[in-house]
């Protein structure tokens, strides 16, 4: 996913698409921005996340480079979602990524996945293999999003898990 805004000068209305990292000289030369640098708005983005009104360039590159640099690319589609469900910013989001607090089962496509991939891997203790198909990993799955701590989104189920415990 390309990381781009559209930015628009605040005196003419000029815009165009800019794609990080953005050159504030750039932006000022293709806008025709002349006697303030800093008269423009990001008026659109096209981004795995949000970014609050009234951003800045300089605060856009920053958060953009701390993705680039902290978040594997493949979980992009599913980055908005997870800190719609449980961060108040991506700042926060990449922290608890950092931590290890966000793990991803990408191998899992539901929480019924989910539920069958945890029993399999003996999360529920020592479970005799023959028992194994008696388990039902409907009801499990049902408790698991109960829990409120999984994401499940199109690159796999993600768990939150502040505590670091398994």
């Amino acid at each position: 996913m390309a990381m781009q805004a559209y930015i628009e000068a605040q005196d003419s209305g000029n815009g165009a698409w800019f794609q990080y990292p953005i050159d504030r000289r750039e932006v000022s030369e293709r806008l025709g921005i002349r006697k303030k640098p800093d008269a423009y708005t990001i008026t659109s983005c096209e981004l795995p996340f949000d970014i609050p009104p009234n951003t800045d360039i300089q605060d856009f590159n920053r958060l953009c480079q701390l993705l680039d640099s902290e978040v594997s690319a493949s979980i992009y589609p599913d980055v908005r979602g997870m800190i719609q469900a449980w961060f108040p910013d991506l700042d926060d989001f990449v922290s608890h990524v950092q931590s290890g607090e966000v793990v991803i089962f990408d191998d899992c496509y539901s929480m019924e996945d989910l539920a069958k991939h945890l029993i399999e891997q003996g999360m529920l203790g020592d479970i005799p293999e023959d028992a194994l198909p008696y388990m039902d990993s409907n009801a499990y799955a049902e408790a698991l999003k109960r829990d409120g701590m999984f994401y499940v989104g199109t690159e796999g189920v993600y768990r939150y898990n502040p505590t670091g415990e398994e």
